[in-house]
């Protein structure tokens, strides 16, 4: 794979995405490391049919605590 796509960067992440201070560091790691984000995945297992920008802390938290009980 690496020969086809030799500058394709490839950083795998973990976090304890509960608290607003790890989730903060996540995405300034990742901004650090690559330049931008392109593209977040969530899969806490609730889905919130809006832009990731425009979701509240609480919204966040009840998504996270969905996926924690």
């Amino acid at each position: 794979m690496r020969e086809k796509y030799p500058n394709v960067k490839v950083v795998f992440y973990a976090a304890d995405l509960t608290t607003e201070g790890a989730i903060n560091k996540l995405f300034a790691d990742t901004i650090q490391e690559f330049g931008r984000i392109d593209i977040v995945i969530n899969t806490v297992g609730k889905v919130l049919k809006k832009p990731l920008a425009e979701v509240t802390e609480e919204e966040y938290d009840a998504m996270a605590a969905y996926a924690f009980r």
